[in-house]
């Protein structure tokens, strides 16, 4: 249990990151309410030093790091999101108008210290963003997944291997709850991963994401693409016609997978996370609601801060 217990920094004076005291104080009110920051003269008193674990989960804060001014890039495979600052305002792109990403980074040029990336796209992309960044004079980190980082281990045998996506996600998760999950991510492609309550990625699995199986079938006949060339409509419930036997049929078969895995490795529906774009079809037509859709840069952000912390950045 967290005690109310004053501790300083270096110079022996309260120190919280980020300005927003409100938003901070109701973040760790949230997680333990046992917890009260108290303002003072714009300094912070804090309770003991785990109370910073929550701040960087949520945040990528901590408490001798301000990432204010730095640029968090999630670079999908079909699009692209980013934010200035933990606490800034989530921005998004596709992927293939990164021109609309570079007349942005140029409007707020005076307020981007640096960018960090978390990037799946292919060399050609990252070439052109690190291209910009040379030319504006931006410093450029690109994360990279790691065999092991604050208790998270990762299963795959090559840990490089792992889409960075993946497991800047999954620590962000990790960090924040500190116990088992199976974290889904519906973009583009569907990826599923566990991780137990000892912090061991158990593995993933990688399939076509809603949209895509829907376009593989359109493409098998042109009957089938005339049929599917209204807007999806995924959903439970046996179809009444073509369309929606598709549709339905295609989100049945994830929900199933998702419902298999959760039994296979014994996690509970409580411990299921559904992001990314199609995550709105599972909070819609079922009783999940824990979408968290900035888990690869709240994960990017806690290992840039970390970077700073270790003096491997300036």
């Amino acid at each position: 249990m967290l005690k109310k217990e004053r501790i300083k920094n270096r110079k022996g004076r309260g120190f919280c990151p980020g300005s927003d005291f409100q938003h901070w104080n109701a973040v760790l009110a949230s997680k333990y309410p046992e917890i009260l920051l108290r303002n003072k003269n714009d300094r912070i008193a804090f309770p003991k030093p785990q109370a910073f674990a929550v701040l960087r989960v949520c945040t990528g804060f901590n408490r001798m790091t301000d990432l204010t001014n730095i640029l968090l890039l999630d670079a999908g495979n079909t699009s692209v999101k980013w934010k200035l600052g933990s606490a800034g305002e989530l921005h998004r792109c596709e992927a293939i108008n990164i021109a609309d990403l570079e007349l942005w980074m140029r409007e707020h040029i005076s307020e981007i210290k640096s960018l960090a990336l978390s990037s799946v796209q292919g060399k050609e992309w990252n070439a052109t963003l690190q291209s910009i960044c040379s030319e504006l004079g931006m410093p450029l980190w690109v994360a990279q997944s790691e065999l092991e980082n604050s208790g998270l281990t990762c299963g795959y045998h090559e840990p490089v291997n792992l889409g960075v996506d993946r497991w800047l996600a999954m620590l962000a998760l990790w960090q924040r709850q500190k116990s088992g999950f199976l974290l889904v991510d519906m973009g583009s492609a569907i990826t599923l991963d566990a991780v137990d309550d000892k912090g061991r990625h158990l593995g993933g699995y990688i399939l076509p994401g809603l949209e895509m199986q829907r376009r593989a079938l359109m493409a098998t006949s042109e009957s089938i693409g005339i049929l599917l060339a209204g807007e999806a409509d995924f959903r439970f419930g046996l179809g009444l016609d073509t369309s929606e036997a598709i549709d339905r049929g295609i989100f049945i078969s994830v929900e199933a997978m998702v419902e298999k895995v959760l039994n296979n490795t014994g996690l509970s529906q409580d411990q299921l996370v559904i992001i990314g774009g199609d995550a709105r079809w599972f909070i819609e037509n079922t009783e999940i609601n824990n979408q968290n859709i900035d888990l690869v840069i709240q994960g990017l952000a806690i290992c840039y801060s970390q970077k700073l912390e270790a003096g491997e950045l300036t």
